[in-house]
């Protein structure tokens, strides 16, 4: 190995430590922040909620015939870490993710029983292991804004950003891609994203994410500048998420970041996917580490035992009520929740139309190369659910979007093809295929 190869390793070596401390310590630090804003104001602006927590139930389905399920159980929880004022120390209050609950209820019950009937019946629980890093924008938020008016503004705002993503496609010439990003978006049912907090985290990183790649691929294109947003992308998932569908913050960046990078080979596609993969991974573990043990030093009460047991549960292969979860039935089940969303009939038609539009062209290898060069975030759902089978099978209702990934490899491959195929002009084409031939 030369010399200038072994620096270039050291110095990524360094500044991902570098990234990692720092986004530590910050993290931290909003985290205090946040709680320094007075925890009443919040409080009377949940409190004017209440009836909208009562009224819709734990998990309501938003359109009838779609599913689109919400998760008041997790934004209650939320709700209540993001009030809570007790008299702990600032930055145990940053740390341990303090909330006041009966625990006889459950989290929607204790929400509303706090406002109805007091807090004589709660006791103040804690939930350490994750950094609970979206009260850096949900307790200032709840301070001048109620539940019901943030998920209005947080509907829009992702619209917004979808928009923002297809003009950028219209920009960059790559309009034919538009009508495959719009159905691969909707895969995620974004009507129930935008109404539940538990959902969003993810959804903004991945849709901010596409943004940047869009605004950056051509000064970025083979550089080091992936690898470390690919890094600060598992960070900020760490941060906020609370273990929805995380991966697709990487999957579908990555898809774009694929599109955007013309005439790879296949095999150097591959070797991106894979080390950007990495960097996430090392980014998304490496902040929950972080936390963990940032809280072991400066917080009071903080239990490493809890998150190892939480770890291997959440890994294991069994529910509390002894289920066995197999691998085949953890992907039926999210395969199957994945599948009840309408815009797959419209997707299923789509491949199906172009599909023969290709093969009647005699383009089939054409396709099978572009499939190739997305098959790791078009197989990664499957590395998932293997990872994570007793998570992925009780919470199938929201897990299932780990497959929005799959949705977006799939058709932005078969689109490839279609632009190969049928450009507008020559410099449109991706011409991967002639590329791996000369590679051999």
């Amino acid at each position: 190995m030369s010399s200038n190869r072994v620096i270039g390793i050291l110095k990524k070596f360094i500044n991902t430590l570098a990234i990692l401390i720092i986004a530590g310590i910050a993290g931290f630090a909003l985290l205090l922040g946040a709680f320094m804003i007075p925890g009443q104001y919040a409080q009377e602006n949940v409190g004017k909620s209440i009836n909208t927590i009562k009224e819709q139930g734990r998990y309501p389905n938003l359109v009838p015939w779609t599913f689109s399920m919400l998760d008041t159980y997790t934004d209650s929880v939320m709700l209540l870490s993001a009030m809570y004022e007790g008299d702990e120390r600032l930055q145990d209050k940053a740390l341990m993710d303090y909330k006041y609950e009966n625990i006889n209820m459950e989290p929607e019950f204790s929400i509303v029983s706090y406002f109805e009937d007091g807090k004589q019946d709660m006791e103040v629980t804690s939930y350490a292991k994750y950094w609970h890093g979206y009260i850096v924008f949900l307790r200032p938020l709840l301070s001048f804004m109620t539940y019901d008016a943030i998920r209005i503004v947080n509907t829009i705002v992702q619209i917004l950003l979808c928009g923002w993503i297809v003009w950028l496609l219209y920009k960059k010439s790559l309009k034919k891609f538009i009508v495959p990003f719009v159905l691969s978006v909707v895969t995620l049912t974004p009507i129930a994203i935008g109404w539940c907090l538990q959902f969003s985290a993810v959804y903004y990183i991945t849709l901010i994410g596409c943004i940047i790649i869009l605004l950056n691929s051509d000064r970025w294109k083979d550089t080091d500048k992936y690898i470390y947003f690919f890094l600060i992308t598992g960070i900020c998932t760490s941060y906020l998420d609370l273990l929805t569908f995380p991966l697709v913050t990487y999957g579908i960046p990555m898809v774009m970041a694929i599109l955007t990078d013309k005439n790879d080979s296949v095999s150097k596609t591959w070797k991106k996917c894979i080390q950007y993969l990495i960097y996430w991974g090392i980014g998304y573990v490496g902040m929950w580490a972080m936390k963990w043990g940032i809280s072991s030093i400066a917080a009071s009460g903080f239990n490493m035992g809890d998150v190892i047991y939480s770890l291997l549960y959440r890994s294991a292969g069994s529910t509390d009520e002894g289920i066995k979860c197999s691998y085949i039935m953890v992907l039926i089940r999210n395969a199957g929740v994945f599948a009840l969303n309408p815009v797959i009939i419209i997707i299923f038609a789509y491949i199906v139309l172009n599909i023969k539009k290709i093969y009647k062209n005699k383009s089939m290898k054409i396709f099978w190369n572009y499939v190739k060069m997305y098959a790791v975030p078009l197989l990664l759902p499957l590395v998932w659910y293997l990872g994570t089978r007793n998570h992925s099978y009780i919470h199938c209702e929201f897990t299932y979007r780990e497959w929005a990934m799959t949705a977006f490899a799939g058709l932005f491959a078969l689109t490839c093809t279609l632009v190969d195929i049928n450009p507008e002009n020559e410099k449109d084409k991706y011409v991967a295929l002639e590329k791996d031939k000369t590679n051999g």
